[in-house]
């Protein structure tokens, strides 16, 4: 089972995005695979949303409810991408 699987199988995730300054921050979401990709819902306005619109490199990695990390759970690299209304099923 590879690194992103495991991230898969999670209810929830600690999603990393990062400032302009470059600082990390970290968010606990709730997670749905499909079709080889991770989704998670929010506010359009939400912060998280402003980062991933200004840089979409994201990191993710399993966590608890209230963004507890898990230990030893894998943390993975990916890029992040705002879908609109129209494009969400």
């Amino acid at each position: 089972m590879t690194d992103w699987d495991v991230v898969g199988r999670a209810n929830y995730a600690s999603l990393t995005s990062y400032r302009k300054d470059g600082a990390a921050v970290s968010t606990p979401v709730w997670i749905a695979p499909a079709d080889g990709k991770l989704y998670f819902f929010s506010e359009v306005a939400a912060y998280k949303i402003r980062r991933i619109r200004r840089n979409p490199a994201v990191t993710l990695q399993p966590c608890g409810i209230r963004g507890q990390l898990i230990p030893d759970a894998p943390v993975v690299a990916g890029t992040a991408r705002v879908l609109d209304f129209d494009d969400t099923r």
